[in-house]
């Protein structure tokens, strides 16, 4: 039967081998065929360079071969344009298949020409051809599998898998290396292009085995498909889309810093190579400088053989542990710090050293390319990879096609221009070029130190991505233009709706008169708009209005009417007395209320004194309706004093006066009816107007909420909401005891309590208490690990329903840990981020699940995250543990005492989780602690501990349980005791309270 490479591999190596490399379950294969893919890639490449320069250097001087890196602009850069426009258009498997057939076409064409012009003098120019050859067709195939490699596999995967793949590349320079040096003594150079083709042709099949097995996501990954039509490739298109991403503004950077310097590098590795391999030589009876071609050919290949090795320790051993336990910002640091280490030492070397300029500048400059070559395509390579990932699909193609494409090729060829310059035109020497390469080195690192924080807010947008905020802080408008406008919109409305949008914002009007534009619309046909403009004039305080304010007395609905007479005290003032007070006995409830709190709130000991037996009327009253008008005055009115009134409404056989007396309650803000308050909190039909209330309190009830937060025998209904209160109050105390409180006998407690903590934070822009959290954030992994390790010691359960039940139990606890876990985080780091980091580790999608474990990685501090992101990877359990031998010593024991445990001091889902498996299994030595749960406050535990025990105890030892269970307060408790029983509810004779427990 045949394996893809996508579900799974043969066991040809051990698991224990595959842990060492991060290689998991299901990647093996897949890994090895892209890293063979590579090998062969850059063996081609590698074949192609040892036979370019060695015959380039054969034919040509030095001088000329500053020109080359001029050339190669052109010649890399031309081609790359042109692949770049249509890079995104079609899957990357079809168009790599595409161009190494085109690949291998071309350097059949070039072996051609060696065979007809050899001996002539054109034959140097096709040497100088296929020098500028080689480089394009090796930068593009470069271009082409990593941005494959990136399609097909996520951004946490390519952090982990990418230098293993990467090492394909790095044995390419041994296995490459050990076979030129061999090969080239019996074949000669010109013949090197043949191995070359064959890799090229093996690549080709492997890019097609690949796209036939991973068809969905490589064709996910193409969004050019969609619009091949409008969406053209241009340079100064790309240019700018390059310059306005941060992130691939400062890798453009990078790319530049890097290949300008190591052409440096390279020309003084190629001049004294060339040097050391050449003599003079009698030709013809001329004394002529011969190079020995297969003797250059011979000692490339042997550089690249030990090259490769030092590479191969570096990428197998260095570079996974480097970028797993630094970061990327190590891993992109150590090339620019050796090659500014190696230029220095050149300066140094040639002045210092007895052995002579030639022999130093040899020796320095083999070291100085063994070390670029080394790091830059092991560590460096697979680093640079992996900060591309963060790039949305759609833009990673065609950014990678313009800076390695059209940037890395123009930097060459700026360093070309650069060159030629300092050494043909200035006379310098050439190991004097060290000098600049150290300048470059050094900006160099400063981009790699700019790149972590972009590759950080790279990712977080790609979390984010059509995810939009419109929260807005409170709105003052002072400023003329907009106040005209507003003008304009009232007086313009077009409909309804969009006037009561404009009338909102004018209420936030300040310094400005809009009386012109709102009097008109008293006369508007919808009620609620009058309304909304009588509570503007009336805000507004202008007597000049009372007039227009008093007309609206007569309006024909009550609720106007009401609001007219609100309108004209806050006008008039206490003389607005001798008015209002005959609307006392309007038959209107609606308006006596208006009158009523009119008189009280402006009509002074005057009016307090005539409107109070209405009001003693309204409270006394038998109908509801009156009730409730007299809730809504005491609300509006708002008099601390009157609490004893208020009270008594709250515990009004209505609902709805209850409500409005508690929303009077929030605005007397009398400590007397704190109490009250809470206790409305436990029930659903009022927790949120309670809510509401207390949180007008502010500062003053903060210390009383605190103790309700931490009382454990209060009702969890009530607990819940004093977290958002504290958090809509809103101040530095509110936040110290909600720090204080997250370590309470409630996960569900805490995590609310967590989460207020950090929106409280962020509001307050206060320091994170980040020694209280981390602390916390131990305890609550320590939990995660030792339930991770009880489901382990479950492992030999018969495999019933029960058993499943206890480990469905558990993996629900440890999920609620692992939010408390990121509420946590909250607290420390801003809670958008840390929310959006938790909702995409929740998303089918592979790739976002892989950018928000990535983000982690690089917000979190080395401690936490040592601990966390083993648990959000797809490994096994037991692996997991692994990483947490060292800081927790976690409890290992069998599945009876971790059943024991559960009964006697687990959750009260666990205790009835395991009491129910307990029952099934027949095990009767667990019976003891179950027949405890009998009397469990819980009536779900107690439930279940009865069907338990009627599994586990002889007859005559549960006809005692049952008997006395069927007066159990719980109904499903007493409901199974009468079954047990054999008899009805109908026969039972209550002997205690059957209130629900």
């Amino acid at each position: 039967m045949e394996i893809s490479i996508f579900e799974g591999q043969p066991k040809l190596v051990s698991e224990e081998f595959l842990a060492q490399l991060k290689i998991r379950q299901g990647e093996a294969k897949k890994v090895a065929i892209m890293a063979l893919f590579l090998l062969l890639a850059v063996s081609a490449f590698i074949i192609g360079r040892i036979t370019r320069d060695s015959l380039f250097l054969s034919q040509w001087d030095r001088e000329h071969l500053v020109l080359m890196y001029i050339t190669v602009a052109f010649a890399v850069g031309v081609p790359s344009f042109f692949y770049a426009r249509v890079a995104d258009r079609y899957r990357r498997d079809k168009s790599l298949v595409v161009s190494l057939i085109f690949f291998i076409i071309t350097l059949g064409i070039f072996r051609i020409l060696m065979y007809v012009f050899h001996g002539t003098p054109t034959q140097k120019w096709v040497y100088a051809v296929l020098y500028n050859w080689t480089e394009c067709i090796g930068t593009i195939t470069m271009i082409q599998f990593w941005t494959f490699a990136g399609d097909i596999f996520s951004s946490r995967q390519a952090k982990r898998l990418f230098p293993i793949i990467g090492g394909g590349g790095v044995l390419a320079n041994i296995v490459c290396g050990a076979s030129v040096t061999s090969l080239v003594t019996y074949i000669g150079t010109e013949n090197l292009l043949y191995p070359l083709m064959g890799c090229f042709a093996i690549c080709a099949y492997i890019a097609f085995y690949v796209g036939q097995k991973e068809k969905g996501r490589l064709r996910e990954a193409i969004v050019g498909l969609r619009t091949r039509t409008e969406d053209k490739f241009n340079v100064k298109g790309e240019l700018s889309e390059v310059f306005k991403s941060k992130h691939l503004k400062v890798i453009a950077g990078m790319t530049v810093a890097t290949h300008i310097s190591v052409q440096f590098i390279d020309y003084q590795f190629k001049t004294f190579t060339k040097s050391a391999f050449t003599q003079d030589m009698m030709v013809d009876g001329v004394l002529k400088a011969v190079t020995d071609t297969t003797a250059l050919s011979a000692f490339y290949g042997l550089f690249f053989t030990s090259l490769g090795i030092v590479a191969a320790i570096m990428q197998f051993a260095v570079t996974g542990r480097i970028l797993e336990r630094f970061g990327i910002v190590v891993g992109l640091m150590i090339l620019p710090i050796a090659l500014f280490t190696g230029s220095v030492g050149m300066l140094v070397g040639v002045s210092v050293y007895a052995i002579g300029v030639t022999k130093a500048t040899f020796a320095i400059s083999v070291l100085n390319k063994g070390a670029e070559n080394a790091l830059r395509y092991s560590i460096y390579d697979a680093t640079m990879q992996v900060i591309y990932m963060p790039v949305p699909g759609h833009l990673r193609g065609r950014a990678k096609s313009f800076i390695d494409g059209i940037l890395k090729p123009a930097s060459v060829g700026f360093a070309g221009f650069f060159m030629w310059l300092l050494v043909a035109q200035f006379g310098i020497e050439v190991h004097r070029l060290s000098i600049f390469a150290a300048v470059l080195s050094v900006l160099w690192l400063f981009l790699v130190l700019r790149i972590r924080k972009e590759y950080v807010s790279q990712l977080m947008a790609s979390l984010r991505r059509r995810r939009l905020d419109f929260s807005k802080d409170q709105l003052v408008i002072t400023d003329e233009k907009t106040v005209q406008t507003l003008r304009t919109a009232v007086a313009t409305a077009p409909n309804p709706t969009e006037l009561r949008n404009a009338l909102a914002l004018v209420a936030r009007v300040q310094g400005f008169d809009l009386s012109k534009e709102l009097l008109p619309l008293l006369e508007h046909e919808a009620k609620d708009i009058r309304i909304q403009v009588l509570n503007l004039i009336g805000g507004a305080q202008r007597f000049t209005h009372v007039a227009h304010v008093q007309a609206m007395f007569k309006d024909p609905s009550e609720d106007v009417r009401a609001a007219a007479i609100g309108a004209y005290g806050a006008l008039m003032g206490e003389p607005a007395m001798r008015v209002v007070k005959h609307y006392l006995d309007s038959e209107s409830p609606v308006v006596r209320a208006a009158a009523i709190t009119t008189l009280i709130a402006h009509g002074g000991l005057d009016g307090i004194l005539a409107s109070a037996d209405p009001l003693k009327e309204m409270l006394e009253s038998e109908e509801e309706d009156r009730r409730y008008v007299a809730a809504t005055i005491l609300r509006d009115i708002g008099v601390k004093n009157f609490f004893q009134p208020v009270m008594r409404l709250m515990r009004d056989p209505s609902m709805r006066v209850q409500i409005k007396a508690i929303e009077a309650a929030g605005n007397m803000r009398s400590p007397e009816l704190v109490p009250i308050l809470v206790y409305k909190l436990g029930r659903s039909e009022t927790a949120r107007t309670a809510h509401m209330a207390l949180s007008r309190f502010g500062d003053s009830v903060v210390d009383v909420l605190g103790k309700v937060l931490t009382h454990g025998e209060e009702e969890f209904a009530i607990r819940k909401q004093i977290p958002r209160i504290l958090t809509r109050i809103g101040t530095q105390r509110c936040f110290n005891i909600l720090v204080d409180s997250l370590q309470q006998d409630h996960l569900l407690l805490n995590r609310e309590t967590a989460r207020c903590a950090g929106r409280l934070r962020e509001k307050l822009q206060l320091s994170p208490p980040t020694g209280v959290i981390h602390d916390l954030l131990t305890k609550e992994m320590q939990a995660y690990y030792q339930l991770l390790a009880a489901l382990e010691d479950l492992e030999n359960l018969p495999d019933i329903e029960a058993a499943q039940l206890l480990r469905e139990t558990i993996n629900e606890k440890m999920a609620l840990h692992m939010d408390l876990i990121f509420k946590l985080l909250t607290v420390i780091h801003q809670p958008k981020s840390i929310d959006l980091i938790q909702a995409n580790l929740s998303s089918q999608n592979l790739n976002a699940q892989a950018n928000a474990t990535e983000v982690l990685d690089n917000l979190l501090e080395k401690e936490n995250k040592k601990l966390l992101l083993p648990l959000l990877e797809d490994i096994p359990r037991h692996k997991k543990l692994e990483y947490c031998k060292e800081e927790f010593d976690l409890k290992r024991q069998s599945s009876d005492d971790w059943i024991s445990e559960f009964l006697m001091y687990g959750s009260e889902w666990l205790m009835i989780s395991s009491s129910f498996l307990a029952g099934k299994l027949g095990e009767a030595r667990f019976v003891n602690q179950i027949q405890k749960l009998l009397r469990h406050p819980h009536p779900i535990v107690r439930e279940t501990a009865l069907q338990a025990c009627h599994l586990l105890l002889p007859k005559e030892d549960m006809m005692a349980h049952l008997e006395e269970m069927s007066q159990d307060r719980g109904h499903g408790v007493r409901r199974l005791a009468l079954h047990f029983l054999g008899r009805s509810e109908n026969d039972l004779v209550l002997t205690t309270d059957p209130s629900p427990a």
